[in-house]
């Protein structure tokens, strides 16, 4: 049985807010939140949002290959509801970076992202990816400069790190 979460007492909303002061507290209850989404999409099972942040949790949850599985599947089970859901392509990109350590798969997903539409973060991880591929530094800052906000805190953050190079191939 599925439900529709608008006839519910609790709105996707409400339960993004309610997950965020879990993961927000001085001692974060990633259990509580990882708990929270689980029910959240339960109860909203078409809310691409929802979907993406029980893959962001199980992912920063998971030390084993299962939970890291069910990531994936709750990234692509977000496009399944919203094929033009930008936030999953990036948390994808994301997590085959940081996770698997497969370059060319997080860039293909930062780049559907993008195609999706204007994202901060595709933005941000296609370039971080490109900076490890050893793309040149001129096309990377080029790429950051196309933001909506080219100045935001994000970009200038990975514009610093670039320019220090912390995502340099090879940095050892």
């Amino acid at each position: 049985m599925t439900f529709d979460c608008f006839a519910l007492l609790m709105t996707e909303s409400s339960y993004i807010q309610r997950i965020r002061a879990l993961c927000n507290l001085a001692e974060p209850d990633l259990d509580g939140a990882l708990a929270l989404a689980k029910e959240a999409t339960a109860a909203c099972p078409r809310s691409a949002h929802l979907h993406c942040v029980l893959g962001d949790l199980l992912q920063l949850a998971g030390d084993d290959s299962d939970a890291l599985e069910d990531s994936l599947a709750s990234y692509t089970r977000a496009l399944e509801v919203d094929p033009e859901f930008s936030d999953a392509f990036s948390s994808i990109g994301y997590f085959h970076d940081v996770v698997m350590g497969d370059l060319a798969a997080a860039e293909s997903a930062f780049r559907a992202a993008l195609r999706a539409g204007p994202h901060e973060e595709a933005i941000v991880g296609l370039a971080r990816v490109l900076t490890q591929l050893g793309h040149p530094r001129h096309e990377v800052a080029a790429l950051l400069d196309s933001a909506i906000d080219p100045m935001s805190a994000r970009v200038n953050q990975i514009r610093a790190e670039i320019n220090d190079g912390e995502w340099d191939p090879f940095r050892g």
